[in-house]
């Protein structure tokens, strides 16, 4: 099976950020969720997806996407999201996902 998503946690503009890459879907809910645990360990006032590099995302990418603002939520962190195509901000929109989350297009 190829390897179609990826997630690190870079230093972007002063914030650690969760850099994803490819395809969006249920197969990569482990590798984000062990990403998000670390970042939030180190207790970052803002939780940044930026998702400039992310070409697809389908039903299973937006349940883990839900579940991963609904900790941030719970743990008092604000979200951000960056670098969202037109497609997938209208995603994001029709899910409702805009109403929890700050979108911005860059980070700079």
């Amino acid at each position: 099976m190829t390897d179609l998503f990826s997630v690190e946690i870079q230093n972007i503009a002063q914030r650690p950020v969760l850099r994803m890459a490819g395809e969006l879907t249920a197969e990569g809910e482990s590798r984000l969720t062990a990403a998000f645990e670390s970042l939030i360990q180190a207790s970052p006032e803002q939780v940044v997806f930026d998702f400039s590099e992310v070409k697809y995302i389908n039903s299973g990418g937006i349940s883990i996407l839900l579940n991963l603002i609904s900790r941030s939520r719970f743990e008092g962190k604000k979200i951000l999201f960056a670098g969202l195509t037109r497609h997938l901000r209208k995603v994001v929109e029709i899910v409702g996902m805009d109403e929890f989350v700050q979108i911005v297009d860059r980070l700079d």
